[in-house]
């Protein structure tokens, strides 16, 4: 790929794009519409598949069918939709599923179409009943016209099962053979790619309607996660693109390649999975030189699994060739997002789950973001709603006297309840409930929001609010010499405007990475983006700044030249942590005789860097600074400090210690041996039944609880109450039923985190149910009379899971759980499922601290290590047999 770069280089420095000034009007006027996404409103649409011929973009999307009480797609023909603005569209006409005569049910399932000398192609998926081949085949259609005249080309499955090996587990109906992509290469050579759980690519012959060769299945290199369905294919600048669904709830990740059949190299993802919908589907194209980015919601009202809708991104392409990640919005490509500032202060309403607050930008940033839009109930010059920007489908909506976040159901009473009237005051903008003008949102001193009456002297200023437009608007960099000595670094510095803006992320790129390289970025408390800049060679090279909504973008021309490093040393550096306020404080002295410029960089256990900094020495060399270390994750953390004429960087550490939280040990009871918290109780077969009971056998180390397959254990309240912790535990498993928990934490019902040894698709994941589901699916089994050990950590929403030592997944997202000190944690049962059966041990919590690989690979390596040559019960230990009911010794 290294030979694309220069090329990639030329074309890729971004257009800077012109906002429009801030006009507070618009967001009341009467010709302002809801707008944004989804982009088909008047129905249900999914799997979107684009093609551009004649100047128009043409929409091929399933017709999601499904009533609401439905549980399974209902999908009877395809819609083709129309538009010359990527934002307003018009239905063309719809097609079938019964073209296919060879095909059965509501299957009309994911489709492409692509034009070839005029002729018209379209791919697409439906089930096959016929014996020996039932289940989902790929089909194509052929027409003169891009919307009507379809007819089946060949009369039979392009694609059927037994072309294909089946993943396991998918039953009598598979449904690997989904989701086509098409794709014609420069050459004339068409591919078409394909697969659920096995991804596979196979060439076509000129005439589109015959395989030319054999089948091939695809790895992607380097993947973090697995392959779901939905392929598509793209080229831009001689980079072939795959993009794909993956995981479950499907996040969109995407592979880079020289050649399109691979190999294909993971470069990120594109998405992460949309809310209310487990689903995604992504399509990608090129209009009027804008690239373009579909995929499918739950936002519409109503919406969900099997009722999605169609939305647009615009996707942008970073100078090394990489694709900037998007996040689902309301506003869609022409919108604009908007801050709502509570007034006079620095502070502005943020939505948290369903939760509605103000404060000075302290959580999620996107949060604070919203699409203003004409009033739901009324759309006059005088009315607005409050959707939320990366939440699409979630309105603010009154609920009594409080503000709340929920989704439009659609019904007219919502409407209301998510109207409001803006009446000017002095100090900015009022918004009256429109069910009750004399009421309006009201500031509390808790940070709170609720609609009230005015009731003193403070009623303006408690009630106004300022819009502020929450686009970047430009970027600004700094750096101290555009000449760089070889073999040196130097700290650069980014700032987006305007100043105070919400979303300052930036990102870096080299011309030559040879000459010129760039490490991870780190963000100041003060919001500056600043990167270490490595003068590696002889040469000039280009720096590139880009904002990270990639509309803005600063180019830094650079030089290295010659250096002859002068002979110094440092001496008598000392570091040292605070734990209590996170402080480090560093001071050392390098051998000089006169003041110095220091380059200070410091790296956490998981190698992100949290702090990067120049330090100005005094005359005679000494130097002192501190910085608030902002990691979760425990384990050594790295301060490099580099100056131009040192040989070496300098290198020195300091530890977070893991501070456990609380540690079961169960040796013959259910103690928590750090005094912390109150031992458990024992449970009947659901987290809220009484009775049970469980015993002590020997464990990994010493003993370990058994679990008869009708108990629990209830733990203490409250073990985590932090948005960044890990657990810990072994696990002995004498059978694997399905959705069976082993340890399980709840703030309530409806937001909840579960270890399950066996998922839906019978392997281990840690699972989470909240706004939406997620699957930290491992992709492996633990076996059964066997000690596994099973740990995971989540920092903020980053959530690593491991399996004897292993990194087994890795993703973002993760939602937050654990808010309140009063979250409810069990071991073997939880609400729902069947208990688990087997022996469990050595349960390890470490609240608001994230363990670090290194952590839990020393920890796994020494209880290994501590069973060898002994008679305990270390790994490979079969435990007690399938059907064994233990001592059965009650509790």
């Amino acid at each position: 790929m290294k030979k694309h770069m220069q090329q990639l280089w030329l074309f890729g420095i971004l257009i800077i794009l012109l906002v429009a000034p801030f006009n507070v009007s618009r967001f009341v006027s009467a010709s302002n519409t809801t707008g944004g996404n989804p982009v088909i409103t008047e129905r249900f649409s999914a799997d979107p598949a684009a093609l551009v011929y004649d100047g128009k973009v043409y929409l091929y999307v399933g017709h999601d069918q499904a009533s609401e009480s439905e549980d399974f797609y209902v999908m009877p023909k395809w819609d083709i939709y129309s538009s010359t603005d990527m934002e307003n569209w018009v239905l063309e006409g719809s097609v079938p599923r019964t073209i296919f005569e060879w095909a059965s049910g509501d299957s009309a399932w994911a489709a492409q179409a692509i034009e070839r000398d005029g002729t018209f192609y379209w791919y697409t998926t439906v089930f096959n009943p016929e014996p020996g081949e039932r289940g989902y085949s790929i089909g194509v259609a052929v027409s003169d016209d891009s919307v009507e005249g379809w007819e089946d080309a060949i009369g039979e499955p392009l694609i059927s099962n037994s072309m294909t090996d089946n993943p396991p587990e998918m039953g009598d109906e598979p449904w690997d053979n989904i989701d086509p992509t098409v794709f014609i290469d420069d050459d004339g050579q068409a591919y078409l790619y394909w697969g659920n759980t096995h991804l596979y690519y196979v060439k076509l012959k000129d005439n589109m309607i015959e395989l030319d060769g054999e089948i091939h299945q695809v790895h992607i290199e380097d993947m973090h996660g697995f392959f779901t369905e939905g392929p598509w294919l793209h080229k831009h600048n001689d980079i072939y693109y795959l993009s794909f669904a993956m995981n479950w709830p499907e996040d969109i990740g995407y592979a880079m390649s020289d050649s399109p059949t691979g190999p294909w190299t993971y470069a990120g993802k594109l998405m992460d999975a949309t809310e209310g919908t487990g689903t995604n589907h992504p399509a990608i194209l090129e209009y009027e030189n804008e690239w373009f980015f579909l995929y499918h919601t739950a936002a519409l009202p109503t919406g969900g699994d099997y009722r999605r809708s169609v939305s647009v991104e615009r996707m942008h392409y970073y100078p090394d060739g990489s694709i900037k990640k998007m996040r689902p919005t309301a506003s869609g490509i022409n919108g604009n997002p908007t801050l709502l500032q509570v007034s006079n202060r620095d502070e502005y309403v943020f939505y948290s789950n369903g939760d509605i607050r103000f404060d000075e930008r302290l959580h999620n940033r996107y949060n604070y973001q919203w699409f203003i839009t004409s009033g739901l109930a009324n759309n006059g010059d005088d009315y607005v709603s409050f959707q939320a920007e990366h939440r699409p489908g979630y309105y603010l909506k009154v609920d009594g006297t409080n503000l709340v976040l929920e989704k439009n159901d659609g019904t007219e009473a919502f409407k209301e309840q998510a109207t409001f009237k803006v009446v000017s005051t002095n100090e900015g903008k009022r918004f009256h409930s429109y069910n009750h003008e004399q009421k309006y949102i009201w500031q509390q001193d808790d940070g709170s929001l609720e609609v009230a009456s005015g009731t003193s002297g403070l009623e303006s200023e408690r009630s106004s609010f300022h819009l502020k437009e929450a686009n970047v608007t430009g970027i600004t960099t700094h750096i101290g010499s555009n000449v760089l000595k070889e073999g040196t670094k130097m700290m650069l510095t980014a700032s987006v405007l305007p100043e105070n803006s919400f979303i300052n992320d930036v990102r870096f790129f080299s011309s030559n990475p040879d000459v010129v390289n760039v490490s991870q970025s780190y963000i100041a408390p003060n919001g500056e983006v600043r990167v270490l800049v490595s003068a590696e060679s002889r040469g000039s090279a280009d720096i590139v700044a880009v904002t990270e909504d990639g509309h803005h973008s600063s180019v830094i021309e650079l030089e290295v030249e010659n250096y002859s490093k002068q002979n110094v040393e440092m001496e008598g550096v000392d570091i040292s942590f605070d734990s209590s306020t996170n402080e480090v404080h560093v001071n050392g002295v390098i051998s000089s005789d006169k003041s110095r410029v220091l380059t200070v960089k410091a790296i956490d256990p998981d190698g992100n860097i949290e702090f990067i900094e120049e330090i100005q020495t005094s005359d005679e060399g000494a130097f002192s600074f501190n910085y608030h270390s902002t990691g979760s994750y425990s384990g050594e953390y790295v301060v490099q400090i580099y100056e131009k004429d040192l040989d070496q960087p300098y290198q020195t550490s300091f530890t977070k210690s893991p501070e456990l939280t609380a540690h079961y040990d169960f040796s013959g009871n259910l103690q928590d041996r750090t005094g912390h918290h109150d031992s458990g109780i024992v449970i009947g077969d659901r987290l809220d039944r009484e009775g049970g009971e469980v015993d002590y056998m020997d464990g990994i180390i010493d003993q370990a609880v058994w679990f008869d397959g009708e108990s629990g254990i209830r733990l203490p309240n409250g073990l985590i109450n932090s948005h960044t912790y890990s657990v810990s535990l072994w696990l002995n498993p004498v059978e694997l039923t399905q959705f069976t928990t082993t340890f399980f934490g709840a703030r309530d019902m409806n937001n909840w985190i579960s270890v399950v040894p066996r998922g839906g698709n019978g392997q281990t994941l840690v699972w989470s149910g909240s706004e939406r589901w997620y699957d930290a699916n491992t992709r492996m089994t633990i076996q059964p009379n066997e000690w596994s050990h099973v740990a995971f950590t989540i920092s903020q929403g980053h959530a690593n899971v491991y399996i004897n030592g292993d990194k087994v997944y890795s993703g973002s997202n993760f939602p937050h759980i654990f808010s309140h000190s009063d979250a409810i944690f069990s071991l073997g049962v939880n609400y729902w499922d069947s208990p688990y059966h087997g022996l469990l041990d050595e349960l390890k919590i470490y609240n608001k601290r994230a363990l670090s690989e290194a952590e839990i690979i020393d920890y796994y390596e020494g209880v290994i290590h501590l069973g060898e040559g002994d008679e305990g019960p270390g790994e490979g230990d079969e435990g007690p047999g399938e059907g064994d009911e233990g001592p059965g010794k009650e509790m």
